[in-house]
């Protein structure tokens, strides 16, 4: 049974009955074949109300995973929220809304959530899931070492040991870098003493005894290392540095060949580089310069990869002796680098003049061709030059002597020989504009051009090739011109000028053609996507004209949706969005009313009358399955939260304190000034109900004159939750004070205070300021 219409039928035939569980059959059938969000949801809601709470939130996760994937991530945010009425320590849920409140970059609550979800998973005696999570609230928070101070404490206690060592070496990492050298020590020591066999501790804990010159501790604890891992070079490398200061380069030596012995000659791992260098230097100290300039060139190879220049050029020039033509070419790659022209300019000169001496006249020619660039008017370079040219038969163009077009290609395969394109380039762009319509000049500029990766120069020259075949009758070769410019570089302009040119000559308009399509008015508070749209039929006809109410049906499932859910806030933007449209219809001008009603009665803390089970099923069914078969008469309700804030996550002590070290360590982080700052965090304590702290963060920010009336205003609040009336009627007041403007934030700031002095049993005070707003705005906030 496939057909939706159908299967709901079906559904209801059994429900009449009061069958719920066979109409629950019916639907896991379904939707085995077809898996929608919708029908999850129905299916959690038939679960619960036949008192089936676990199996009603299995499918309320389904639901919302649904949801996630399609994009929808408000709609899985409700369906969370919901399953959190139900039992509020479901980790997934609380996982959840953790992460949207990271990606909202609301960092507080992120947190708060994560140590949520952390308690419920170890209450649930699921232990799996702790890492990721602690993970991810140290990479939230990777400054606050009170926090993380706490957080490996938590694991060390759960028996996460590795891990929690771990964190107390990063503590004592971040401590050192602060210059903390005491709490750095602590928490080194504590990692090493709660798990010695991590092998990344014994570099970072050597390295800082050494750099504190207890070089007993570091010997002992290289000690330890050893014994545990006798393959771990790294080890040995740092023993072997230990043993230079202590000054035994005899013991040292050795220990450096051992190591060396285990990698391949030239290897660029890291701890062989080091061992090269340090062997190195023991060679150069005992006046081996040819065994320490074999050993360095290892060390240089990973400075140049590493841009160490300037560490290169000073052993470069050390072994200038030993390996002239290799250091020179090897400090030109660095002075290059560099940009240091003047030694770039003077090292050049004596490559070529070690290249002479060795005989190597071309390779001496094409480096002082590069000295050329850099100093054009020596005089110095220029002779050399004209001296090698001589020599080697070759010559630049003469300006008092013209040369043949044969002849300067001749020359263009000569400088190309040797690697001279800019040479070559300069003679043939001459040529070009000597002979414009010579193919075989345009396309050796299109072949250098390819070379040096020049696509504009590379498209040039195939438009001009284009052109000179067009001109000539040659069609195909003109395509394939063109094509092979399309193939280099398709986003040049010029060839989609070219192919917009085209496209007008090649296609006219029509009424029919010209038309765009209509614009879909999406979810507000949706950034993605559905993955699949509904493919639209007909379009030119229903985009012309008045839109009709159907144009905006996903807009009323929306809304619809979001009112099952208790979402009441997304529910009325929704159904804003139609009113839009269409002001004056009846129904949508009913459900706005009927919902701001809710609003009002939320705010107020009036108990909430049972819901009534006589309700009909269809106003639970998703709408598109209720619009499918029509009103359904005698069924069954599903419960909905009543509100619609996130329900507070509730943690243990030992989590809480966690948390507190987490504020503690926010509070410290903070400058007074920041006042901005402070009114973030007081928002988001308040959306957490951590209303105390939250007040704590207004008051600090209204200080700041621009942060005044927003922080006084929220701090009354504030106190008008914690029922201290009289507070808040003295911050209201000063928000209205500060406000210049009489427009719809002073009155909503007065209708705050009007409620506080209500509240406060001040009816007279509260009552002449409603009659002042209901003067400005009888419709205000359902004050008539």
């Amino acid at each position: 049974m496939t057909d939706k219409s159908a299967v709901f039928r079906e559904a209801q035939r059994f429900l009449s009955k009061g069958q719920i569980d066979k109409a629950i059959w019916i639907w896991q059938e379904y939707v085995g074949q077809n898996p929608d969000g919708n029908i999850y949801n129905t299916i959690g809601d038939l679960c619960l109300k036949s008192g089936n709470r676990s199996k009603a939130i299995e499918y309320f996760h389904k639901a919302a995973e649904y949801f996630k994937d399609e994009g929808f991530v408000t709609k899985a945010l409700a369906l969370y929220k919901k399953i959190l009425n139900i039992d509020s320590l479901d980790p997934k849920a609380l996982f959840f809304i953790g992460r949207l409140n990271e990606e909202r970059g609301l960092i507080t609550d992120a947190i708060k959530y994560y140590l949520a979800s952390i308690d419920a998973y170890i209450k649930l005696g699921i232990r799996d899931e702790l890492i990721p999570i602690c993970e991810k609230i140290i990479n939230l928070a990777p400054a606050n070492l009170s926090l993380r101070v706490k957080l490996a404490e938590y694991l060390q206690k759960e028996g996460y040991i590795d891990e929690a060592a771990k964190e107390y070496l990063d503590v004592g990492r971040i401590s050192d870098e602060k210059g903390d050298v005491a709490k750095a020590r602590e928490y080194y020591e504590r990692s090493f003493e709660l798990c010695p066999r991590q092998e990344a501790i014994y570099k970072r804990m050597a390295d800082f005894y050494i750099s504190q010159g207890l070089l007993e501790n570091a010997r002992d604890l290289l000690g330890k290392g050893i014994e545990l891992y006798p393959d771990n070079m790294q080890i040995q490398l740092l023993y072997s540095e230990l043993l230079l200061k202590e000054g035994d380069t005899a013991t040292a030596k050795d220990l450096l060949l051992r190591i060396l012995s285990t990698y391949p000659a030239g290897s660029d791992d890291g701890v062989a580089i080091e061992a090269s260098r340090l062997l190195g230097d023991i060679y150069l100290k005992e006046g081996q310069k040819e065994l320490a300039w074999r050993t360095y060139k290892t060390v240089l190879d990973g400075y140049l990869e590493k841009g160490l220049y300037e560490e290169a050029a000073g052993f470069l020039k050390n072994f200038r002796d030993i390996a002239p033509l290799e250091c020179s070419e090897k400090l030109i790659e660095v002075y290059t680098k560099l940009g240091k022209e003047d030694e770039l300019y003077d090292e050049l000169l004596k490559l070529a003049e070690i290249q002479s001496g060795q005989g190597a006249l071309e390779d001496a020619f094409t480096t002082y061709i590069e000295a050329k660039k850099v100093r054009p008017d020596s005089e110095a370079v220029l002779s050399s030059i004209a001296d090698l040219e001589e020599k080697l038969g070759i010559a630049f163009p003469s300006e008092t002597e013209e040369k043949a077009t044969d002849e300067k290609l001749v020359d263009v395969d000569i400088f190309l020989r040797y690697g001279l394109m800019d040479e070559a380039v300069d003679i043939l762009e001459k040529l070009k504009v000597e002979e414009p319509e010579n193919m075989e000049v345009h396309k050796r500029l299109k072949d250098i051009y390819l070379e040096m990766n020049d696509k504009e120069g590379v498209v040039t020259e195939c438009l001009i090739l284009a052109r000179i075949h067009e001109k000539e009758g040659r069609i195909e070769q003109r395509e394939q011109a063109l094509k092979e410019a399309f193939e280099i570089d398709p986003e040049d302009p010029r060839l989609l000028e070219l192919s917009a040119a085209t496209e007008t000559v090649s296609t006219s308009p029509s009424p029919d053609s010209e038309f765009e399509g209509v614009e879909v008015i999406g979810f507000e508070e949706e950034t993605e996507t559905p993955k699949a749209e509904p493919e639209m039929t007909e379009v030119y006809e229903t985009s012309v004209g008045t839109p009709s109410i159907e144009d905006f049906k996903d807009d009323l499932s929306e809304a619809e949706f979001y009112l099952r859910q208790g979402l009441h806030q997304e529910a009325l933007s929704a159904y804003k969005r139609v009113l839009e449209a269409f002001p004056d219809n009846e129904e949508i001008l009913a459900k706005v009313s009927d919902i701001k009603s809710r609003l009002s009665a939320v705010e107020s803390p009036v108990s909430t009358k049972a819901e009534d089970d006589s309700q009909s099923f269809s106003e639970e069914m998703p709408p598109d399955i209720a619009s499918e078969t029509g009103p359904v008469t005698g069924g069954i309700i599903t419960e909905e939260p009543v509100e619609e804030d996130v329900p507070e996550p509730s943690l243990d002590s030992e989590v809480l304190e966690i948390f507190e070290e987490f504020k503690r360590g926010v509070s410290e982080e903070l400058e007074e000034e920041d006042s901005e700052t402070h009114y973030n965090l007081g928002i988001a304590y308040k959306e957490m109900g951590l209303i105390d702290d939250a007040i704590k963060e207004f008051q600090t920010a209204r200080r700041d004159p621009k942060r005044r009336v927003s922080a006084a205003s929220l701090l009354g609040l504030c106190f008008m939750e914690k029922k201290l009336y009289p507070l808040a009627i003295d911050a209201l007041r000063e928000a209205l004070k500060n406000i210049a403007q009489r427009d719809e934030g002073y009155w909503s700031a007065k209708y705050e205070l009007a409620e506080a002095h209500e509240k406060n049993d001040d009816i007279e005070q509260a009552l002449v300021l409603y009659v002042e707003i209901y003067g400005w705005d009888s419709k205000f906030r359902n004050i008539g």
